[in-house]
């Protein structure tokens, strides 16, 4: 088992949101990477890096931020957050992410899943908070790859469970 120390990032700083309002959000650290050097320090080997912004709107605008975490702590990182395209997913793992979680587009987008698993293996995962779905793992079910990441996040609780469904 792996504990992933996470960082969600909004407008490149870190943050938390408190069960998931982005009206009851605290910054921890205007420097996220300061954050995930002393993680490191701790001895972490990896990180989940969420975009919030990205979560919320679609789109990458926490990458610059991101790409930087992955090159200067070393960690092995898991991104995700607004990755709801192939553009998207390409341009993590080319940015060293060792690992991309589909979130939306997971669940609105089987077929997009599968294509991501089909071309990059276990660097795919799906994610889905609490409050995204009632039955988040139908569609994956469906898709009938024979490994796939699953994360499921409960912001009531504000903890993450990670799970692996062979």
């Amino acid at each position: 088992m792996y504990i992933l120390p996470a960082i969600d990032l909004y407008e490149k700083k870190a943050v938390r949101l408190y069960k998931g309002d982005y009206k009851e959000m605290t910054v921890y650290s205007e420097n996220p990477v300061e954050v995930a050097m002393k993680f490191r320090e701790a001895g972490a080997e990896f990180i989940h890096l969420v975009d919030l912004e990205g979560a919320r709107d679609g789109g990458t605008p926490n990458f610059e931020i991101i790409k930087e975490i992955i090159a200067v702590s070393g960690l092995k990182a898991e991104v995700g957050g607004g990755i709801r395209d192939k553009f998207a997913v390409r341009k993590y793992i080319e940015a060293g992410a060792s690992r991309v979680i589909l979130g939306t587009a997971a669940v609105t987008d089987p077929v997009f899943l599968a294509e991501m698993i089909s071309e990059y293996g276990e660097k795919i995962a799906a994610g889905i908070t609490d409050h995204a779905v009632k039955q988040p793992r139908q569609n994956f079910y469906e898709i009938g790859m024979a490994v796939l990441g699953f994360e499921f996040g409960n912001t009531d609780v504000q903890n993450r469970i990670t799970v692996r469904i062979l």
